[in-house]
């Protein structure tokens, strides 16, 4: 029952949360506080906040990074709050005892972040709509969580994007 309790819990600060940065969007008030950040920081903040989650529902995570720093300019809460989004994305997609990976490298002069899990997918005619406001495949959820996360990669002069792999 507590852990119940506790996961309902985090669901409402999360619900919450998303609201409110909401209304921060839609009054293009998403200020970024930027400063030089290391891209390693923010993966390792993220998987120490999802770490829970993955725990939860038994799944393995794995990060792959190279070994030289990657430095970027950035709002490393804002960044890592995106990354958080998109990871809890991926925990929810899969099945118990699922994979989910984080990869990330410098191509081109632009540095690249990547999510996979081994889940089955996105419907075809679903995937263009993944990052629409409210939109959700989910039984729970707001909706939400990816719409910000692309919010926040624009605001930072990236892109989000989504894709199925050949096998889900």
């Amino acid at each position: 029952a507590r852990g119940t309790m506790e996961r309902q819990l985090r669901h409402l600060v999360r619900l919450v949360d998303d609201l409110l940065d909401v209304g921060r969007i839609a009054g293009n008030k998403l200020a970024l506080r930027t400063e030089q950040v290391e891209l390693a920081d923010i993966v390792h903040q993220s998987v120490e906040t999802c770490r829970p989650f993955f725990e939860t529902a038994g799944h393995l995570l794995s990060v792959g990074l190279p070994a030289e720093p990657i430095h970027l300019i950035a709002d490393p809460v804002r960044l890592t709050q995106a990354l958080l989004n998109v990871m809890i994305n991926a925990i929810q997609a899969v099945e118990r005892k699922g994979r989910v990976e984080v990869t990330g490298a410098v191509a081109d002069g632009q540095v690249c972040v990547a999510v996979s899990d081994d889940g089955p997918g996105i419907a075809a005619d679903k995937l263009p709509s993944i990052f629409d406001p409210y939109f959700t495949t989910k039984s729970e959820g707001s909706g939400l969580g990816l719409w910000i996360a692309q919010q926040i990669v624009t605001a930072h002069g990236g892109t989000l994007q989504a894709q199925n792999r050949p096998a889900g």
